[in-house]
């Protein structure tokens, strides 16, 4: 298992490449302004993007998901209800997205946005559990994703229970929340080279 992080400031998010360094295939999750260092990145580890995935639709700032995978050469995925202008390949909870040896199974989180995504990530040579979940703005450290921002309230509430109310939402963020937090990951190592090992 290859990951690497990258910490935006100008907007502020985490995108992320992971992969399977023995089958060189890769994936790009909530990719932020420029591509190249995502392009870079995959160069140097000797990784193809196969996947570049945005967990839902940003409001806050615009996503360079779709440029990324256009000149990758790699499927853009959204989740199947999403309202976007690009061809995407749809997926829905449960779906698996193949990386070689480690596996991406789809999350259905709504709540930030009706059509946000979690990924599962499991490493078959590691362990038969998963290694990590990327929560997208669903779950954050110490918080929840903000719902205002997802869209105008008669766009953004389809998957919210009708008639739409602040409660209503709050439920099904909340919802989403427990289900990752029911997956029982560890927070932290257990050994301190277990990053190292794992990483």
């Amino acid at each position: 298992m290859l990951l690497r992080q990258f910490l935006h400031t100008n907007p502020v998010g985490a995108s992320y490449l992971f992969g399977c360094g023995g089958k060189a295939s890769a994936a790009v999750v909530d990719p932020i302004g420029e591509i190249e260092p995502y392009l870079q990145a995959a160069q140097d580890t000797g990784m193809k993007i196969l996947y570049v995935v945005d967990t839902h639709i940003h409001a806050d700032h615009a996503s360079s998901g779709w440029r990324l995978a256009e000149a990758a050469g790699a499927q853009y995925v959204l989740f199947a209800g999403a309202d976007a202008k690009p061809a995407f390949h749809c997926v829905r909870y449960g779906d698996v997205l193949p990386l070689g040896n480690v596996t991406v199974e789809v999350l259905h989180t709504p709540g930030h946005t009706p059509e946000h995504i979690g990924l599962l990530v499991t490493d078959r040579t590691g362990a038969a559990e998963p290694w990590f979940v990327l929560t997208g703005h669903t779950l954050m450290v110490g918080d929840v994703g903000r719902m205002e921002l997802a869209t105008a309230l008669e766009a953004g509430a389809r998957s919210v229970p009708q008639p739409w109310t602040p409660e209503g939402a709050s439920r099904l963020c909340r919802g989403s929340a427990r289900r990752l937090f029911r997956l029982g990951l560890r927070t932290e190592p257990q050994r301190p080279d277990d990053v190292h090992h794992r990483l």
